[in-house]
């Protein structure tokens, strides 16, 4: 009796060390799941930090004037901007030149061509070293760019970061989707893929979803 008894405490106990040790492995395996999550996510926070701080490091200092004047082009003057010849822009685009360039620089670089269509308006034929300078700042800014969304897109970089950080660049209201024009006379989502997929998650995010109705016939 004594035997038997005996035998049954000692299979008791064991369950329960059993029990304890498979709860503290699931509870080990538990803790080192949510501090290897949580330093995979701190890390592709700093990595996006990383990449925002080289981002801000390589980009044209005149970066934003910069694409204010590349947008207000039309594709046959992105064309010649990539190939770096002449071309005729007009008074208003002169005026966004002027923020690019030093005044300067632009007068030995502009000759003035009689008026336009409107005779409140005048074309200037613009010289090929400028033509070779937009295309050299505008490459430059847009692999920039290419090189930050590369980690938004394969995931190595927060991609919320990325988004709240650089929506702006991509507002259809604002008529801004920096500069979409040059992108695709240069090659499209061939030459800048991580732009492109950038630019379509953001136009999705912002696409008005349409509810089904419940009424019948609606």
């Amino acid at each position: 009796m004594d035997v038997t008894i005996a035998k049954d405490w000692f299979d008791y106990t064991r369950d329960i060390v059993l029990v304890v040790t498979q709860t503290l492995s699931l509870v080990g395996i538990f803790y080192i799941y949510k501090t290897f999550r949580h330093d995979h996510e701190r890390s592709r926070r700093q990595n996006a930090l990383d990449a925002i701080y080289r981002w801000d490091t390589t980009r044209p200092a005149n970066a934003h004037h910069l694409r204010n004047f590349i947008d207000a082009l039309d594709e046959g003057q992105v064309k010649s901007v990539l190939n770096s010849d002449s071309f005729l822009i007009t008074t208003k685009q002169k005026e966004l030149l002027e923020c690019v360039f030093p005044t300067k620089y632009i007068d030995n670089n502009l000759t003035q061509c009689g008026n336009g269509s409107c005779q409140c308006d005048l074309f200037y034929n613009t010289s090929k070293g400028i033509s070779k300078q937009l295309r050299q700042q505008t490459v430059t800014y847009l692999n920039a760019l290419e090189a930050l969304l590369q980690s938004w897109r394969f995931g190595v970089a927060d991609r919320e970061v990325i988004e709240d950080e650089y929506i702006y660049l991509f507002s259809q209201a604002k008529s801004t989707m920096t500069l979409k024009t040059f992108r695709t006379t240069a090659g499209g989502a061939e030459v800048f893929p991580a732009i492109y997929a950038f630019e379509e998650e953001i136009t999705k995010r912002r696409r008005p979803q349409h509810k089904k109705s419940t009424l019948l016939g609606t």
